[in-house]
């Protein structure tokens, strides 16, 4: 008798590795678009940090950014093996984070047969390729170093414990090590740091097993102590503690957190399931969240434990953004969905392949009508969107800005364009390369001798050049509104160039330029 190697039978026999073979190979083209898709000042300001760092600046000292110090290290890190020249390759950055993240999943403790495995990896690409340029994912950015981190401890460590899985030393190493990193990407993400934490504390005081569990507790704590002593040995060699603390934290928690929506009813609005195109991505990461959460209190052995790992996953929605800015909690969601889906299931195969199948369609069809990323694009509009590798340009303007400013030179862009200074393949001066209001107001009460204050740093410094866009931060603060010395210093001290609507020279450079 011949035997039955019919299609259906290949399919029925390989599914889950077909399905994550194409779900892979869908996510690679998304993400080579991502590649080359607009940048956005956020990401653009990480570039640039890094560039200032392989020119010997101090990060928090020299160059100052608000967000915290691991994003840079990573660039910095990635830049001296792709080159600074071309924005577009930092993006390899949040391409490489996903890939850990799927190898986490896939190597999870929580997976005792193979074929799950490669279902949590089909429901991972599968979901995030429909979401990836959308939801700005592919940009070198703490969202998703944020996310993928989660996953990692959720993959390695958080869910196995919770689930009563063996949990080898490395791996709960790897958790400890991802886990300790978050802060280090955004302070924002420390509370859920704390919920893993907490989770290890309960299980180690209900387990009977306390040995065992001691014995993870330790690796866990070894992991996070390797990447605290990573990240302030980093600092200590490439940048300052003390201005981490004051233009990371402190600026951001008691003045930029002035001008954002923050607070419970926030978060309880980003909760609210909405088929508009503006929140239906945000509604996917809520049915990842909760669906997923569902799944895994339901059948973990430690369900407090449980509990307490998908409370890690809700803390990352404390902005209670439902577009971009939320994309730490999106990325955390469909990895927590990816491994209960697979795990719950995994003695059911059939039930596991409908909700897997049913869940990336779902993430598809959000993407098709989902409207977003920080240009309010649809998936149309990025797909047609173009290649943008964002490097030195030969526009006019930025041939001026060369003109009258050497490579060597310092320039400033006021009051937020960090594209600018790529264009335009020049570093900004010492300590500035944007000024906004929450900026000014912290400038007025700097924390511990960490001075900041553009209206006293200008007249010292004078960069040869400044651009300057009169835009009205978010429509309502223009620089003249909360800097006004600083167009004073403008108008005193330098030369509007006749044909340019933004460009400054100072005037004795203006004088003596040909």
């Amino acid at each position: 008798m011949t035997r039955g190697y019919n299609v259906g039978n290949i399919l029925r026999r390989y599914f889950s590795e077909i399905f994550a073979l194409t779900a892979f190979i869908f996510f690679c083209v998304v993400n080579f678009k991502g590649l080359g898709h607009l940048s956005f000042g956020d990401e653009t300001g990480h570039v640039l940090g890094a560039r200032a760092l392989a020119k010997h600046q101090v990060l928090y000292r020299d160059y100052i950014d608000a967000h915290g110090p691991l994003i840079f290290s990573l660039s910095w890190t990635l830049g001296k093996i792709v080159g600074f020249s071309h924005l577009y390759r930092f993006r390899l950055l949040s391409t490489l984070l996903a890939f850990i993240a799927a190898a986490s999943l896939y190597y999870s403790p929580l997976f005792q047969i193979r074929r799950s495995r490669f279902l949590a990896l089909a429901i991972w690409f599968g979901t995030l390729s429909a979401v990836w340029v959308l939801q700005g994912l592919n940009m070198d950015s703490y969202w998703p170093l944020g996310g993928a981190l989660t996953v990692i401890v959720l993959a390695k460590f958080a869910m196995p414990l919770a689930a009563g899985a063996e949990i080898s030393v490395r791996d709960a190493f790897y958790g400890g090590f991802a886990a300790l990193l978050l802060p280090f990407a955004a302070y924002s993400f420390l509370p859920a740091t704390a919920c893993f934490f907490i989770a290890l504390g309960w299980v180690l005081i209900v387990s009977r097993k306390n040995n065992v569990v001691a014995t993870q507790w330790r690796a866990f704590l070894y992991g996070g102590i390797a990447a605290v002593a990573f990240n302030i040995l980093w600092l200590a060699v490439y940048g300052d503690l003390m201005g981490a603390i004051a233009f990371h934290f402190v600026s951001n928690q008691f003045y930029y957190s002035k001008y954002t929506a923050l607070g419970f009813s926030v978060i309880i609005d980003s909760l609210k399931i909405s088929f508009g195109p503006n929140r239906i991505i945000q509604s996917l990461a809520v049915y990842g969240f909760l669906f997923g959460s569902v799944l895994v209190c339901i059948r973990s052995r430690y369900r407090v434990a449980a509990f307490l790992a998908c409370m890690a996953v809700f803390s990352l929605d404390a902005r209670g953004s439902f577009l971009f800015q939320n994309g730490a909690f999106l990325m955390a969601s469909l990895g927590l969905l990816s491994l209960a889906v697979a795990w719950v299931f995994e003695q059911k195969s059939r039930t596991a392949d409908f909700l897997a199948l049913g869940s990336v369609a779902l993430a598809q069809v959000v993407g098709i009508f989902a409207i977003s990323t920080p240009f309010n694009e649809s998936s149309h509009q990025v797909w047609h969107s173009g290649f943008h590798p964002e490097v030195a340009s030969q526009d006019l303007t930025y041939q001026t800005i060369r003109k009258y400013a050497s490579p060597d030179e310092g320039i400033l862009v006021i009051p937020y364009n960090p594209d600018v200074y790529i264009l335009a393949d020049r570093l900004p001066m010492p300590k500035y390369h944007d000024y906004l209001p929450w900026e000014a107001d912290y400038g007025h009460h700097p924390w511990a001798g960490q001075e900041r204050d553009l209206c006293v740093d200008l007249p010292k410094y004078k960069p040869p050049v400044v651009y300057f866009d009169d835009w009205r931060v978010w429509g309502m603060w223009s620089l003249s509104d909360y800097a006004h010395c600083v167009t004073e210093t403008l108008k005193n001290d330098y030369v509007k160039l006749p044909g340019f609507a933004t460009l400054y020279v100072q005037k004795d450079r203006f004088a003596s330029t040909p």
